[in-house]
């Protein structure tokens, strides 16, 4: 009830008492309950006059979590969103299930997050981070939401500052914390390679000496966790405890990966794509095998799993084109590994389409560089949507996009790679409506 959201947070509740069910930090999230909460922060505009987090327009029949009083309705009014969601993460998550995986890095933690899921589903009831609400502000909403019969939380812990996943860490109480290889992601709020590393340890360091810390033997940062924790280490990666022998991938970027671990050995056909998957694969499965899922059952799981929207996701167009859409977000580490994928594609001719990067404003250049001259390495030719900082033929319109694809000899492939920020995958969407899936 709201009522007993205002108590646990320290806020003034106005109006009637409503049930919640649901939290949404979005409008553009809301369905038609009235269950839902809405928490007002970080949009502006559901901000007033006064430039605080509030709705301008409130139906009497939808509860707000806000900073200043709206008009009419129900609202729990605190002083500040942000400390107040994590109060509640505070107040909820002790009435929750002990067992919980934590999942953190620079890429893949959303795609791993999805393969955990499904592997613990298969043996307990899951609950997960939805889409990518993986920060202090949406995280506690998650654990809220999370039914009373829940038997395993399957947590997605992003970071933007030093301190960030220490609290969320200390908010969720993981027993399992995932490290997925760490890279360029937040540069600058974190100043730094060194802000990364030290921030992304916060959850080693936080797991209880009963947990287990997953940590890649690929990543010598990653690997270099093991001396900051108490919990005990499982590794995965080339020469870990959960390692891939072989390898073989199709022309469709399919994965057949051989598995060996400390349990025992399985095939495993999942049905994500790309050979930068093998280590999201073998992350996931090492932290399924922590909290004791079976290992033909945790592999079954990974392999019933669908692929994250909007991450490798391919379809064949008219003129036998491939168009691959990754258009979820853009770090160098993505991009990197999304071009190596293309390269793997039998194709005549290879085409990335690709948004600017979001990394550190203070290494635009170097970042830009490095993916310019990994497609160059590759033979792959980029053509950048609004970015000329690639130094490389600019497309500023979704026409100039579509010319160069027609042009395109058939049988060939086409990575688009870019920033929802840019609405690059509304590009996609229109590219794959116009050209015919």
């Amino acid at each position: 009830m709201t009522t007993e959201i205002a108590d646990a947070v320290g806020g003034v509740h106005e109006g009637r008492a409503m049930p919640v069910e649901q939290y949404r930090f979005h409008p553009r999230e809301l369905g038609t309950s009235p269950d839902e909460l809405l928490v007002a922060g970080y949009h502006r505009f559901l901000r007033d006059d006064t430039n605080r987090h509030t709705p301008r327009a409130v139906s009497a029949d939808r509860p707000y979590l806000c900073e200043v009083a709206p008009v009419g309705g129900t609202a729990i009014v605190v002083a500040e969103v942000e400390p107040a969601m994590l109060a509640f993460g505070r107040y909820v998550r002790p009435k929750l299930t002990d067992r919980c995986v934590g999942i953190t890095g620079s890429v893949g933690k959303t795609t791993v997050k999805q393969l955990i899921a499904a592997a613990t589903a298969t043996t307990y009831r899951t609950h997960a981070t939805p889409r990518s609400f993986n920060t202090k502000f949406s995280m506690p909403g998650v654990l809220a939401s999370a039914p009373d019969e829940t038997e395993c939380l399957v947590l997605e812990l992003g970071a933007r500052y030093r301190g960030d996943l220490r609290i969320m860490t200390e908010v969720a109480r993981p027993t399992v914390g995932v490290v997925t290889k760490l890279g360029w992601a937040h540069l600058g709020p974190m100043m730094g390679r060194d802000g990364i590393v030290a921030t992304k340890g916060e959850l080693v360091e936080g797991l209880p000496a009963s947990g287990t810390a997953v940590l890649s033997t690929d990543d010598p940062l990653v690997e270099g966790y093991a001396a900051r924790t108490q919990a005990t280490v499982l590794s995965y990666g080339s020469t870990g405890d959960v390692r891939a022998p072989r390898v073989d991938l199709a022309g469709d970027l399919s994965l057949r990966v051989s598995v060996s671990t400390p349990w025992g050995d399985a095939e495993l056909h999942p049905a994500v794509k790309g050979a930068h998957h093998v280590t999201n694969l073998l992350a996931a499965l090492a932290g399924a095998l922590a909290v004791e899922v079976p290992l033909d059952a945790a592999v079954a799981g990974i392999e019933a799993a669908e692929p994250p929207d909007r991450r490798m996701q391919m379809h064949r167009v008219a003129g036998d084109i491939t168009v691959i859409d990754d258009s979820f977000n853009a770090t160098l580490d993505s991009v990197l590994g999304a071009l190596d994928a293309l390269a793997a594609v039998d194709a005549p001719e290879r085409l990335a389409v690709l948004g600017p990067l979001r990394d550190g404003i203070a290494y635009l250049d170097e970042i830009h560089s490095v993916a310019r001259e990994r497609a160059e390495t590759l033979g792959i030719e980029i053509l950048a949507y609004r970015a000329p900082i690639y130094g490389l033929p600019v497309a500023d319109h979704r026409r100039q996009l579509r010319e160069r694809i027609d042009a395109l000899p058939p049988g060939s492939a086409v990575l688009i790679k870019g920033s929802r920020d840019d609405v690059i995958d509304e590009v996609v969407a229109e590219l794959i409506g116009q050209l015919g899936s």
